[in-house]
């Protein structure tokens, strides 16, 4: 089991090495809406910042903030949410075509 860093520590690299897919500034992520706080229906987001790690009934989530995207990948607003680690192991490698869409 991995020890988590202090609160507030850059966490990007510990992401990027227990995600298959790299979160960084830039990715769009699809959550689903038991992993994540607090929302209804899955959440598109695109990243802005990436924040600490926090312990929540014994699992490790992430704060991430970012633009909300609609299904057709049209920006909703600014967005904060609490994502679940392990949600972030099954994103696609590339979210590239989404991002493209953006453009």
């Amino acid at each position: 089991m991995h020890q988590l860093p202090a609160r507030g520590t850059d966490v990007r690299h510990i992401v990027n090495r227990t995600s298959r897919s790299p979160i960084t500034v830039g990715s769009v992520i699809r959550v689903p809406e038991p992993d994540y706080c607090y929302g209804r229906g899955e959440l598109t987001l695109r990243i802005d910042e990436v924040g600490a790690i926090e312990r929540h009934d014994g699992e490790p989530w992430i704060g991430l903030r970012g633009v909300q995207l609609r299904s057709d990948g049209a920006p909703v607003g600014e967005r904060l949410a609490l994502v679940r680690i392990a949600a972030l192991n099954s994103q696609p490698r590339s979210s590239a075509a989404l991002k493209e869409r953006q453009l």
